[in-house]
C-alpha cells in the first residue's frame, strides 16, 4: 500500500545555536515522501488532532497524511482482524 509519511526535522545546529542564545527552538521544517508498506504489519492505526494518520508499524510509529482511501482501508483491515 502507498502512502505520503511526514517527517518532521531540525536543523541540529541551530538547535544548538538557540539554546546557546536563549532563544526558543526552531519550528521543525516538514517533509513529504513517498511510503510504500503492508497492511498485515499495522498494530495500531488513528487519527491526530491535526488530521494526520498515526500508524504503529512495528517498533516505532509513522505519521502519514490523511488521504480518505488510504484511512479506509486501514480501517477495514484492522476491523476485520
Amino acid at each position: 500500500m502507498k502512502a505520503r509519511i511526514i517527517l518532521a526535522s531540525i536543523d541540529e545546529d541551530q538547535k544548538e545555536q538557540c539554546e546557546r542564545l536563549g532563544l526558543p527552538e526552531p519550528d521543525a521544517t516538514e517533509d513529504y515522501y513517498d511510503f510504500y508498506f503492508r497492511l498485515e504489519y499495522i498494530e495500531v492505526a488513528y487519527l491526530n488532532g491535526d488530521g494526520a494518520i498515526v500508524l504503529y508499524y512495528g517498533c516505532t510509529h509513522w505519521l502519514v497524511e490523511y488521504d480518505e482511501q488510504v484511512w479506509n482501508k486501514i480501517k477495514y483491515y484492522l476491523e476485520s482482524k
